[in-house]
């Protein structure tokens, strides 16, 4: 099943907006001074407000984009529709079984997914207040979780049936950290 969802990155766009804010306030606190004049208090707030409004918005464009995460019986492929112009993430393949492990962090501002295997990791971020109705994160996740339950479950019948005495065998299970 084919699941689209929109991403952020997080860090990037924490870096954007403050490197964005400084610039900008140097520049007006440097144009203030060369103009010299005094402003009203109530156009310096509509003005303040409308610039970080306006920073935020391209914090925003700069660092989310758009992906499809296609999940199969074997395989999680991620594949960007929309890549953000500063992430460096290249579409993935994975096969569901070489999943070492995978971690939802929710935090206030935003959620993480990761996912880890031996040769490579993939990471989706997103905030929490985008509507669930814009994306299907939500029931990409509850569809993932399921299926790592289930290969954990096969993998725990295949152990017991190739159980023999004074013999281990070993399949990893995937773990949630």
């Amino acid at each position: 099943m084919k699941y689209k969802i929109r991403t952020i990155s997080v860090t990037l766009f924490v870096f954007t907006f403050i490197t964005i804010l400084l610039s900008f306030s140097y520049v007006a606190y440097n144009f203030k001074e060369v103009i010299d004049i005094k402003a009203y208090e109530f156009i310096v707030f509509i003005t303040a407000t409308l610039l970080i409004i306006g920073i935020y918005w391209i914090s925003v464009k700069l660092t989310s984009g758009i992906a499809e995460i296609e999940l199969t019986k074997r395989e999680i492929e991620f594949n960007w529709l929309k890549k953000p112009i500063l992430k460096s993430q290249d579409n993935l393949k994975f096969d569901l079984y070489k999943i070492d492990s995978w971690n939802i962090q929710r935090e206030f501002h935003y959620d993480t997914l990761n996912i880890s295997s031996n040769f490579s990791s993939m990471t989706i971020s997103r905030f929490p207040e985008w509507r669930d109705d814009k994306d299907d994160y939500q029931s990409f996740i509850n569809s993932f979780s399921n299926k790592i339950k289930s290969i954990n479950k096969k993998k725990l019948k295949s152990d017991k049936r190739n159980e023999k005495p004074n013999q281990t065998t070993e399949n990893k299970l995937i773990s949630n950290k």
